[in-house]
């Protein structure tokens, strides 16, 4: 019974490595590294690529991620991040200059289908 179990929990950590790639559970990248002036590149959490399905309104401006994961961390401490974009010079969507960030926000998928492909 307990090798079947942990062929389960190992199979279940290599499904997980394949199609989760940008988004880990430990939510603490590290440093924001990018050029100063540019607009956001990389998700403020885990420091992926970011992909613009998973955003979140913050203080006017629009902030995006890698994975409904990352918007969730986020919201629970928004200023922390916030901070950590300000600090390497991120230049966020302005919701006050109109065009596609004057949507309102969604939220995200509840899946990770962005990882996948």
């Amino acid at each position: 019974m307990k090798g079947i179990l942990l062929t389960c929990a190992a199979l279940a950590l290599a499904l997980c490595a394949v199609f989760l790639p940008g988004c880990n559970s430990g939510h603490d990248g590290g440093s924001i590294e990018v050029d100063r002036g540019k607009a956001q590149t990389v998700c403020p959490v885990m420091v992926n690529p970011i992909n613009k399905k998973f955003f979140a309104n913050h203080g006017g401006k629009r902030v995006y991620f890698c994975c409904l994961s990352c918007v969730n961390e986020f919201r629970k401490n928004p200023g922390r991040y916030m901070e950590r974009l300000n600090e390497a010079g991120v230049i966020l969507e302005d919701l006050s200059a109109g065009g596609s960030a004057n949507a309102k926000e969604k939220p995200a998928p509840a899946s990770h289908d962005a990882h996948k492909g």
